[in-house]
């Protein structure tokens, strides 16, 4: 159906209106703990730290290296890192996810480049675009590997876009070890939609980019060959953390965020259920392998007991940058709705995706300590942390001199943080007692050196 005047204004009035209410929407959080992860790593990274010795190599590479990079380029140190400097890194990546839509076939140039447009401006259309976490890489390197594989089976030579498609692969493997059961997923639907493209020849130089790719970016580009084995160490770990058997293992604090992006996905498959006519025969169609992926990858985190609703990145984003794009040829009914559904999408993501984010409370003890921190003299302060530390606290105390676990004058600390165990308040010679609450269930006694004037005084009450 040729696009007229009147179908062109429907449309670009449909992306701008989704972008609108969007940007609308999305506020500019304080860092949470999973984001503090990756900065930690990222900076140990830059200050020599092996990624394979980092108690945090659990965490995929390839953020890390992204923003060491981008600090590098910028000439700061990891201390003057703003929460919007680290949130661009995956932003960059959301942008390049966004411009897969190039290559997705049957589809106008006037479509790609409204559709462009709305992933761009809506940071992806995923709550996750604009958060310092690995899954907005991961989703743009899985999804530019589906794309190209998609170009591989309609080329006379598909070799280049196999290995290409291996290394976006092998980036994904890098970023996090679920890539596998994506791939896993990805190969299946592959095999039942499209069996005659994965021919022996097909396969080894897929799988060949798939191991250049992922050898290279999980080693650092070979700087660290132990980072090989600490992946394998990682997958391992992941079994029992996603089974719900390690003390790691994490249960959703709402379901929401499943909700929304079942009902995404549901929206997504009546459109192409009703288009079904226009785009030939559904085993035929390019959209039915990222989409049929895309509710493997839904199912399988829906079923594991491990829930973070930013795992449900891919399944959403291979659907809207590979999907949503040929839905718009079709007829303006389809479109409608389409639109229709996004708009709410939009509207209500932000109030969905609401998980793991800071309390006030840490942000104002991080002000407040920095202003008692300037009244003490900053070069004499220093802060003690008894035992182990709860993120996000080694971000916000970032600035300072801080001290994990015993050492000699770790006991004279201006102020010591000691995790609470029970409501037993800690009574020690010198200092005041106050309490910071991170968190359900984790909370520290935060004790106060007597001389310290200042607004910490009044930070909180046991």
């Amino acid at each position: 159906m040729p696009f007229t005047a009147s179908r062109l204004w429907f449309y670009f009035l449909g992306c701008a209106l989704v972008v609108l209410v969007w940007q609308s929407q999305v506020k500019v959080t304080p860092m949470h703990a999973d984001e503090a992860v990756q900065w930690s790593l990222a900076k140990d990274l830059s200050e020599g730290v092996p990624y394979s010795t980092n108690e945090d190599r659990f965490h995929g590479p390839t953020l890390a290296a992204v923003t060491w990079v981008r600090t590098k380029v910028a000439g700061v140190s990891f201390k003057e890192l703003t929460p919007e400097f680290l949130r661009f890194s995956p932003q960059i990546f959301s942008v390049i996810m966004a411009l897969a839509v190039v290559l997705v076939r049957g589809v106008s140039w006037w479509v790609r480049g409204a559709w462009i447009f709305v992933l761009i401006g809506a940071e992806a259309l995923t709550p996750y675009g604009h958060t310092y976490i690995q899954e907005m890489l991961l989703t743009a390197g899985f999804v530019w590997g589906v794309v190209l594989f998609t170009q591989a089976r309609h080329a006379k030579n598909p070799r280049g876009y196999l290995l290409l498609a291996g290394l976006c692969f092998g980036w994904a493997l890098a970023c996090k070890v679920t890539a596998l059961a994506y791939l896993a997923f990805f190969f299946a639907t592959g095999l039942w939609l499209h069996s005659a493209s994965f021919s022996r020849r097909n396969l080894a130089w897929l799988g060949g980019g798939i191991l250049v790719g992922w050898s290279f970016f999980q080693s650092l580009a070979f700087t660290d060959l132990h980072g090989l084995v600490s992946w394998w160490y990682q997958l391992a770990r992941a079994f029992g953390v996603a089974a719900g058997m390690s003390e790691d293992s994490l249960w959703a604090e709402s379901y929401a965020p499943w909700f929304w992006t079942g009902g995404g996905l549901l929206l997504i498959s009546l459109v192409r259920w009703v288009a079904r006519s226009r785009l030939g025969h559904w085993r035929e169609s390019d959209v039915d392998l990222p989409l049929a992926t895309a509710w493997l990858i839904y199912i399988f985190h829906t079923v594991l007991p491990y829930k973070t609703p930013w795992l449900l990145l891919t399944a959403i984003g291979l659907a809207l940058a590979l999907v949503v794009p040929v839905l718009m040829s079709g007829p303006r009914r389809e479109q409608a709705i389409l639109f229709a559904g996004l708009l709410l999408l939009a509207f209500t993501a932000p109030r969905v995706f609401v998980h793991s984010q800071t309390l006030p409370e840490v942000v104002k003890f991080s002000a407040q300590t920095e202003q008692v921190a300037q009244a003490y003299g900053p070069k004499q302060f220093y802060i003690a942390i008894d035992g182990g530390h709860y993120w996000p606290l080694p971000y916000y105390l970032r600035k300072f001199s801080v001290g994990y676990g015993s050492f000699p004058t770790a006991e004279k600390a201006p102020l010591r943080l000691v995790p609470m165990v029970d409501n037993s308040q800690p009574v020690v010679e010198g200092y005041q007692t106050l309490r910071l609450h991170l968190r359900a269930g984790e909370d520290y006694w935060v004790l106060v050196a007597k001389d310290l004037k200042g607004p910490l005084m009044d930070f909180a009450a046991p």
